[in-house]
């Protein structure tokens, strides 16, 4: 019998959670049984369910063992290239895909032909799995989906007023350290990701771009605070930075506000008047949102910022040009379709393909024919996890360590009302019913959707 079960992993909630919920969603109206969960809970349990579809997000040396253990189980692999879209060099980009990984997978679902084509530079011998399709966070940002965050805005903007957004991607310098993380260069270095000159020279000019240019952005808003006292200033970290970092620069600030949830940043884009940010994936979700953003960049290095951020958004190169932006401002973009053409070289699916379509239709070829039946699934069982994370968060020791810190920073454990109230949200824009399809918490934190 042909598996149509499909496993959707989630790693970091605010950019994954509802690009992976409208997935699945799409995918059982299309008659799949899609799973969503974190990535942890799949690693852990994935042993018990039937054979399927297992969407990974990246080839990365190290998922090659995780690859290898799910395809253990009669589960065949797929990827979402959720890294692809942004590049400075091909060499460097191309570091991150362990080549053992072509071997486990049978689609390489990319979002673009210049990733396809960066790719091939070094993997020409897996050109048969390489599949353009874009990416689900594009289809977010298109009708009907996008009301989700428009409306999500007009909560905010009750709540906060007028506010000029800053979104930081440091992740290179200000980072959690841990024993074995203390330093960018040399870590990769260490994991062997860096085993030439070029790829060093490489991740130091990268490292040393994001250090000068936080000590800018920080300097920028918290000058911006004082000139604008009437003004608030939302931060948003990237969950791979340190927050302490901004806490403690901008803690005597009374109208800088540093928000920490796990909600889409698509929310807060949509919200604001306007978006600061530094070389970040959020200035094309701010262009798509039809939203002004400007890329500061103070400290300049064109061998390390990426070309398709400075195409479609406003590069900023000195503070004073920020504080201009308010004078006569105007909301909309420059040039806004000669950019939007730019984009579909990049973005398969910017205009009309549809992402979760050319996915079902190339994993449709790959039926799979493993175990076909889904165990310890019963209540009895249900109940003794349930149990057993009760009793892990009443006996845990309250002190957690810097690796624990930044999970908690990427992975929110929504609880089954939480998750149930986005997909009720998901279901009303998407205008499906509710009786049409059926949710179902599989296991503990593991939600399975279906037709009825």
């Amino acid at each position: 019998m042909e598996s149509k079960r499909i496993y959707l992993p989630i790693e970091t909630t605010k950019r994954e959670l509802i690009s992976r919920m409208s997935f699945a969603i799409e995918s059982a109206q299309a008659g799949w049984e899609p799973i969503f969960a974190s990535k942890t809970d799949f690693l852990r349990k994935i042993k018990f369910l039937k054979s399927g579809h297992y969407i990974g997000k990246s080839l990365q040396p190290g998922n090659y063992k995780h690859y290898k253990q799910i395809k253990s189980y009669g589960n065949s692999i797929s990827v979402f290239d959720e890294e692809g879209l942004f590049s400075f060099d091909q060499q460097f980009s191309n570091r991150r895909i362990g080549q053992n990984n072509f071997e486990l997978i049978e689609n390489y679902f990319l979002w673009g032909e210049e990733n396809r084509n960066e790719l091939l530079m070094k993997f020409k011998s897996v050109e048969e799995k390489l599949v353009l399709a874009g990416n689900q966070r594009i289809e977010l940002l298109k009708e009907p989906m996008i009301n989700l965050f428009l409306d999500n805005a007009n909560k905010i903007k009750e709540k906060y007023g007028s506010f000029i957004l800053v979104t930081t991607k440091f992740p290179k310098v200000n980072f959690i350290k841990r024993p074995d993380l203390q330093d960018f260069v040399e870590h990769q270095i260490q994991k062997g990701w860096l085993f030439n000159n070029h790829l060093v020279e490489c991740a130091t000019k990268s490292h040393n771009h994001e250090k000068q240019n936080l000590k800018h952005l920080i300097s920028l808003v918290q000058n911006l605070s004082i000139k604008k006292p009437k003004e608030t200033i939302i931060v948003r970290p990237h969950p791979n930075e340190d927050y302490s970092t901004y806490d403690e620069a901008f803690k005597k600030f009374k109208n800088i506000k540093i928000i920490k949830d796990h909600d889409n940043t698509n929310n807060w884009i949509a919200a604001s008047k306007y978006l600061i940010h530094f070389n970040c994936t959020t200035g094309l979700e701010a262009f798509l949102l039809n939203k002004r953003s400007f890329n500061f960049m103070p400290f300049k290095d064109e061998s390390v910022e990426y070309n398709l951020l400075k195409e479609i958004t406003e590069v900023v190169r000195s503070e004073n040009d920020i504080n201009k932006i308010d004078l006569n401002f105007d909301k909309s973009i420059p040039s806004y379709e000669k950019k939007l053409e730019k984009l579909e070289k990049y973005i398969h699916n910017v205009n009309d393909k549809k992402f979760s379509e050319i996915v079902l239709k190339q994993l449709s070829k790959n039926p799979n024919y493993g175990k076909n039946i889904d165990r310890y699934t019963n209540k009895i069982y249900f109940n003794l996890i349930k149990l057993r994370f009760l009793l892990v968060r009443v006996f845990k020791k309250k002190k957690i360590d810097n690796f624990q810190k930044k999970s908690l920073q990427k992975l929110n454990p929504y609880k089954k009302k939480d998750i149930y109230k986005i997909y009720l949200d998901l279901l009303d824009k998407m205008k499906i019913k509710k009786k049409d399809l059926i949710f179902k918490e599989i296991f503990p934190r593991m939600f399975l959707l279906k037709k009825s």
